[in-house]
């Protein structure tokens, strides 16, 4: 019976320790769940602004090239970023968890529309000839341009 004694601490020692250890698992697995969630949110939304930006820029390249050669097929490929463009920020705006997000997702919609509007004025500009309106035309829409980069 005196060996019973001694042995009882440290089975019940033995039991708290596995009970510890699987309450530290399993701390350790919600934890790392939660990051990896995070984190895949955060990939998915940089992924998102980078696409943005990327469709962006190219349909200010392609108004440039159209400027210097007149060459329809440019029009073509802004249109495919354009699309692209638009698609991007739905996928954004379907990813956005928060109340700012939505809010610069407001803004880059709001200044988007304004630069394709003065966008398309420079090309019917730049299509009829008159290349000094549209060139002055195209460098104010360049603003626009930068303001939705910076978003």
């Amino acid at each position: 019976d005196h060996r019973d004694l001694h042995s009882f601490p440290t089975r019940r020692s033995s039991d708290l320790t596995v009970i510890g250890s699987t309450m530290t698992l399993s701390m350790i697995y919600r934890i790392g769940s939660t990051l990896s969630s995070v984190l895949d949110t955060h990939v998915v939304g940089l992924s998102e602004a980078q696409g943005l930006e990327n469709s962006l820029v190219m349909q200010k390249g392609f108004l440039t090239y159209f400027f210097l050669d007149n060459d329809p097929e440019w029009l073509k490929q802004l249109d495919q970023h354009r699309q692209s463009f638009e698609e991007w920020l739905r996928k954004a705006r379907s990813s956005a968890y928060t109340l700012d997000q939505r809010q610069i997702l407001n803004d880059i919609e709001s200044r988007y529309i304004r630069y394709s509007y003065g966008r398309d004025e420079v090309i019917d500009l730049y299509k009829r000839g008159d290349r000094d309106e549209g060139f002055k035309l195209h460098r104010q829409v360049r603003g626009e341009f930068h303001a939705i980069c910076d978003l």
